[in-house]
């Protein structure tokens, strides 16, 4: 058996999520990269993704693993690969690793943005690629509120119903608003992240921005578990994730780099 890595990204819109579905009708990252591969190779695969995005939700580089009973050179088969696979999934590299490499558990930390753009009237471009707030946001506040769920905490406040965890228990090494105008880009990188959990943070801290809750509820919901405490949940449309990490060294160097921006630091280019 030869075991595989993949990075990919994809636009979150074309699908119901990574995770595939029991009604197979339904195209998920997952069932579309398993067909694919049977379709071109003949083999039933299962892939392993580094995490399960939800509908709408979009990827720069997300991680997937497989393995499988053919010898096919790396490069070939993502040529392959991306000739059949829909604009909306691309595959960027492939690589031979060691079977005992897991997408997800092997990672130590993962890096997600989202983007909302605050003002009245939203740009005609990137729809799908942000999320609109037209009134208008308190940007200290906001701050405040990410400063609160930087570090190790119980999580289940912010965890979307229907999640099946061991444990609620995540490190966030970072979580930060950068500004760009209309403009709002949040950076939060951590070990790991429950369901939602991102959106529900985001859709918190907007509320508090908003000056519809008191920033004490994101102190509540890290306290109580309560979900009811915590703000909505954000649209995904606005959510990417960046990058996972399986080496210290570049997470040590995503941290310092995102660390050293300021909080009106232009933010990544969305679309």
């Amino acid at each position: 058996m030869r075991t595989y890595k993949l990075t990919m990204s994809y636009d979150g819109a074309a699908f119901f999520g990574f995770q595939r579905q029991s009604d197979e009708k339904l195209p998920t990252v997952q069932g579309t990269l398993e067909q694919t591969f049977a379709e071109l190779f003949g083999e039933r695969i299962t892939i392993h993704g580094a995490g399960r995005t939800d509908a709408g939700v979009h990827a720069r580089a997300q991680v997937a693993h497989f393995a499988s009973s053919r010898e096919i050179p790396a490069e070939r088969l993502m040529y392959a690969l991306n000739r059949a696979l829909p604009a909306a999934l691309v595959i960027s590299q492939i690589e031979d690793v060691n079977a005992s490499f897991h997408a997800r558990k092997s990672a130590i930390g993962k890096w997600y943005s989202y983007h909302i753009y605050n003002a009245q009237t939203p740009p005609a471009l990137g729809h799908g690629y942000f999320t609109h707030v037209p009134l208008a946001m308190d940007a200290v506040l906001f701050s405040q509120a990410l400063a609160k769920v930087v570090g190790h905490h119980q999580f289940e406040g912010f965890c979307g119903r229907g999640a099946t965890v061991k444990t609620y228990d995540r490190t966030l090494y970072l979580a930060k608003l950068r500004t760009d105008g209309p403009w709002w880009h949040v950076d939060v990188v951590g070990d790991g992240f429950l369901r939602k959990m991102v959106r529900n943070l985001v859709g918190t801290a907007i509320d508090i921005a908003l000056g519809r809750r008191a920033l004490a509820c994101v102190d509540e919901a890290l306290a109580t578990g309560d979900r009811s405490k915590a703000g909505p949940t954000a649209a995904p449309d606005g959510l990417i994730m960046e990058e996972v990490f399986y080496a210290q060294a570049r997470l040590d160097a995503c941290l310092a780099q995102l660390a050293a921006q300021d909080a009106e630091t232009p933010g990544l280019a969305i679309f």
